[in-house]
């Protein structure tokens, strides 16, 4: 096993439709995806069995630490899953799992996600044009700004201060 996979982490998205789970290798400053599988929310009774199946379809992947985001506010290491079900208490799962387990909102998540794209990239970033139709140009210490559609409408920014990139979610 390589030494990227002998420190993969493994990560979530909870939305209240779908459980997104992938295991992730660092390379360098990025990660490599290794696994990834699709669960259905609300024909799950919890995150900790799906994650266990996805655990156990290739034992010798084992993550070091996981970080699950999902629709929700966290709240004492716990997330009271706003269109699903079941909660996820992050204690627990550390108990269950024996890893370290970090909690974040999704558009804590998205909104960090933000400050990986090209802004001079038009596949990853279309610029929206002022009133009078010119293009402002990207400003890489400028706000950003995170809105999505899901099973709500969530919302999240990023400001950059002088101790560096903070993520703040909302929900719309």
């Amino acid at each position: 096993m390589s030494a990227s996979a002998d420190s993969s982490v493994l990560v979530a998205d909870v939305g209240g439709t779908n459980l997104n789970l992938a295991l992730l290798a660092p390379e360098g400053s990025r990660y490599r995806l290794l696994r990834k599988a699709r669960f259905r929310t609300q024909e799950e009774t919890s995150l900790l069995d799906p994650v266990r199946r996805f655990l156990e379809e290739d034992p010798a992947l084992r993550p070091v630490r996981a970080s699950f985001s999902a629709a929700g506010p966290v709240l004492d290491r716990r997330i009271h899953l706003t269109n699903a079900p079941w909660d996820i208490d992050a204690s627990a799962l550390e108990r269950s799992l024996g890893m370290p387990i970090h909690l974040v909102n999704d558009f804590t998540a998205l909104s960090c996600g933000v400050l990986q794209l090209d802004l001079g990239d038009p596949a990853q970033v279309t610029p929206l044009a002022h009133g009078d139709g010119s293009l402002p140009p990207a400003d890489p210490r400028g706000l950003a700004l995170v809105v999505g559609a899901g099973t709500g409408l969530g919302v999240g920014f990023v400001v950059r201060t002088a101790q560096g990139a903070r993520a703040f979610p909302r929900e719309g």
